[in-house]
């Protein structure tokens, strides 16, 4: 399958400038929210999911509208809305099925070094 627009919050508060550009971290700034961080790494495939599982679900993407229409609108007052079209347009062409899947060790984990 293709996308056909895609619009990143990362990305987004990349190209404004933020320091802190994780949706976690997002939400707090923006909206005053506190995920729960401990779902992040949770088993998304193993069902049927948890409730804490669907709680986390539903705060990460509630507020993701109002996100989008707020660094929409600080793109634009900033002159970055043509750039961040041009970066968002990148990703939607990306052909991630080409993508070679490099083996996990346990050199990849944060914690390892």
């Amino acid at each position: 399958f293709t996308f056909g627009r895609v619009f990143d919050t990362q990305l987004a508060a990349r190209i404004l400038g933020w320091k802190q550009v994780g949706l976690a971290a997002i939400l707090e700034s923006q909206f005053g929210i506190t995920s729960d961080k401990r779902m992040q790494r949770t088993n998304w495939g193993k069902r049927p999911l948890t409730p804490q599982q669907i709680a986390y679900a539903q705060m990460d993407t509630h507020y993701l509208l109002a996100l989008r229409q707020t660094l929409i609108e600080e793109l634009q007052a900033n002159a970055r809305w043509e750039e961040a079209q041009d970066a968002f347009a990148q990703l939607a062409k990306n052909n991630y099925a080409d993508r070679i899947v490099e083996e996990r060790s346990f050199w990849q984990m944060k914690c390892a070094r």
